[in-house]
């Protein structure tokens, strides 16, 4: 009831200047409902300004919840929760507890403690190193292991030869027959036992290249009887021009029971022994 309508009209720029503080008051309750018609006072976009800026803040101070495990969750938490969700039941899967592994760590450095290499203990590409196991004891090596100097024992503390064992020594032995002619003589072969009982027809075996095996020993030895076969021989045969005692070829013809052990010498095969049940 205080104007009526458009009885006043502030139009653009109508009010110049500045005003000091208070200079417009509106106090509490000064317009009421009533006082003004719908659409009567539209202030838009812009029209108050230098008012400086409105702050408005939102804050959890809930010590309840910033005390609770969730107040720490962030979006990488839950991408890691997703990737490990794709592992499987973590109950039921096997993996290991802290309590665990912490056993597993000690049990490896006891294990390591009894480990003693001495010099430069370097174990280079492609040899790999097995540490000891109940099913298979003692160091394992998978391509070779090379001593450059020094003896080595086995159950010896005081080895007196490059090589010394206290104990017996196991060498393979096969036995192979017409089924396995020619038969190649390999490094996994150090005695052959050779059975023509029933050959009716000759036997090779073929030796590897001296050069490329030198100082290796093989032991051949014949068990069935010649005579009793049609003297069918048993040929062993020199890698390509190379030759055993000069010749290209050795023939255990003799007689049952018949052996003969060669070596090489990095160029050719040599025979060291011969066993003739004759002599």
């Amino acid at each position: 009831g205080k104007f009526g309508d458009d009885r006043v009209a502030i139009t653009a720029a109508a009010i110049t200047g500045t005003f000091g503080d208070s200079s417009v008051s509106i106090t509490t309750g000064a317009v009421t409902s009533g006082k003004f018609g719908d659409d009567r006072v539209a202030i838009s976009t812009g029209v108050i300004s230098g008012l400086g800026t409105l702050a408005q803040s939102n804050s959890e101070a809930d010590p309840v919840f910033t005390a609770a495990p969730a107040y720490v969750i962030t979006a990488s938490s839950v991408t890691n929760w997703n990737a490990a969700y794709g592992w499987g039941n973590h109950a039921s899967a096997g993996y290991a507890t802290t309590t665990q592994v912490n056993t597993a760590l000690a049990s490896y450095a006891a294990l390591s403690a009894t480990q003693t290499f001495t010099g430069i203990d370097t174990f280079a590409a492609p040899a790999s190193f097995t540490a000891q196991s109940g099913s298979q004891p003692g160091v394992t090596i998978s391509s070779g292991l090379v001593i450059s100097a020094g003896n080595v024992g086995v159950g010896s503390a005081s080895p007196n030869s490059a090589l010394t064992v206290n104990g017996s020594v196991s060498l393979p032995i096969k036995t192979i027959t017409i089924a396995d002619s020619p038969y190649a003589i390999t490094g996994a072969d150090s005695t052959i036992l050779v059975d023509g009982a029933s050959a009716g027809a000759e036997i090779f075996m073929n030796l590897p290249d001296a050069a490329a095996v030198k100082g290796r020993i093989y032991t051949l030895k014949r068990l069935d009887d010649p005579a009793a076969v049609g003297a069918f021989p048993v040929t062993l045969q020199a890698s390509g021009v190379q030759t055993i005692d000069g010749q290209p070829t050795l023939q255990l013809v003799a007689m049952q029971w018949v052996s003969v052990v060669i070596q090489s010498d990095g160029a050719n095969w040599f025979v060291l022994s011969v066993y003739d049940v004759a002599l």
